[in-house]
């Protein structure tokens, strides 16, 4: 329809700073925003045991990004936080006292001059829409009296990107909370974010007044890839499985099932096969960790698409490398992602950190990215990366191929194009 409008996130946040901001009086420079790299330079004097990005996610999802602190209008006390259910907190107690620690520094850094998107989250929930008055109406059963400039009906994509605070800000844009919202939370990648779609649910039932007539359905899921074909989704499916067995609340058991055969993963060990590889197949797209970008990027030439895994979210390509994922991986973290991948049953009393989740989180990001053609490459041997390939060799859900004679296609890639050639003669 002529009267669409396709927007990103940060041009909404200036649609409603330009037109339904009733003060603005407050400006967000961008040079004094908070991400979370600024994050850990600014947090690393406070030499906390806690990982620096859970104590990030702590802070954005739940003490300042919370419903809870949304209808509080300002962030979660340290009593108020400490006492959040399991149900909402998944962090132990002792780890949840380090991460208001860090907080209470971050809060004491930051004031006066630096933000981050809480904060401009909750000014504008604030600035633009009268939420109590909104939530009595909606508690009575009516509906709500919303800004005459929101929107008719908002749609929204990589929902698991947002906190509940800027989920908020969404609901209220469409008007009397008119919406549909949609994605993945095992591509929950954003550095801050722990997103369930339970909290979506959470955050319309306290916007409503607790109204539970007005609750949301439960998501409809969907089941069937029509993206990538099994050879990959196996592989992915494997990683999935991996994330509901250590961290269970972290993402709906939902597994993709493909519509049609291809061929398996590749997997290089030789590092002069990387490029090789790269010289073989013009299509192939590269894609990595942020802390691996640089590196492989200077191994490859300037017309290759080379790609963070988050940059790639949400788009597709027929040929992709995964490359250097695990070898940028900190080394901290390298044993807890070896366990975890390892795929070994004799795990008992084993408690992964938290921190791992995210890592596998990225990792099915970035699998999900092809549809034809995936390969994974380490220019180095690291504990994660060794235990992740065994896994896969040992479940036949790879191949390794060296490259000989100048081709670069493995037996199963050979069938796949034979196969391919048979259907287009008929």
């Amino acid at each position: 329809p002529s009267d669409t409008q396709y927007m990103t996130y940060e041009q909404v946040l200036r649609y409603c700073e330009e037109e339904l901001a009733s003060n603005t009086s407050q400006h967000f420079l961008v040079g004094n925003r908070v991400t979370f790299e600024r994050f850990a330079v600014m947090m690393d004097r406070a030499k906390s045991p806690l990982d620096i990005l859970v104590a990030w996610t702590q802070i954005r999802s739940l003490i300042k990004g919370s419903i809870n602190a949304c209808m509080l209008g300002r962030p979660l006390s340290r009593e108020e936080y400490l006492n959040l259910g399991i149900g909402q907190c998944r962090l132990p107690s002792k780890l949840r006292v380090l991460a208001y620690d860090i907080y209470e520094e971050y809060e004491r850094a930051t004031r006066g001059a630096l933000w981050d998107d809480c904060d401009r989250a909750l000014y504008l929930l604030r600035a633009c829409f009268d939420i109590s008055t909104a939530s009595e109406e909606w508690a009575a059963g009516g509906r709500a009296s919303i800004h005459p400039k929101a929107f008719h009906l908002v749609y929204v994509d990589e929902v698991q990107d947002f906190t509940q605070i800027e989920l908020a800000l969404l609901f209220m844009l469409g008007s009397s909370g008119r919406g549909f919202f949609t994605g993945d939370d095992a591509q929950s990648v954003v550095p801050g974010v722990e997103f369930r779609f339970a909290d979506f649910r959470s955050v319309v039932y306290h916007l409503t007044g607790n109204n539970k007539k007005l609750l949301p359905d439960k998501p409809e899921t969907l089941r069937v890839n029509f993206r990538s074909h099994t050879g990959i989704l196996n592989v992915a499916s494997t990683v999935l499985r991996t994330m509901v067995k250590w961290f269970p609340e972290g993402t709906v058991k939902i597994f993709d099932e493909g519509v049609f055969l291809g061929p398996r993963p590749t997997l290089l060990t030789a590092r002069d096969d990387f490029d090789k590889l790269l010289a073989s197949d013009e299509r192939l797209v590269v894609v990595t960790t942020e802390a691996g970008f640089e590196r492989v990027r200077s191994q490859c030439d300037a017309n290759r698409i080379v790609l963070t895994i988050e940059d790639a979210k949400g788009l597709e390509f027929s040929d992709v490398v995964m490359a250097d994922f695990f070898s940028s991986l900190p080394d901290k973290i390298q044993q807890p992602v070896k366990a975890v991948l390892s795929g070994d049953k004799d795990q008992t009393g084993y408690n992964s950190p938290p921190e791992v989740e995210g890592v596998l989180k990225l990792l099915y990001t970035g699998i999900t990215r092809g549809v034809d053609r995936l390969v994974f490459t380490e220019s180095l041997k690291t504990p994660a990366g060794d235990s992740f390939f065994r896994r896969l060799l040992r479940e036949d859900l790879a191949v390794v191929h060296q490259v000989t004679g100048g081709t670069f296609m493995t037996a199963d890639e050979w069938r796949a194009r034979g196969i391919q050639f048979a259907l287009f003669s008929e």
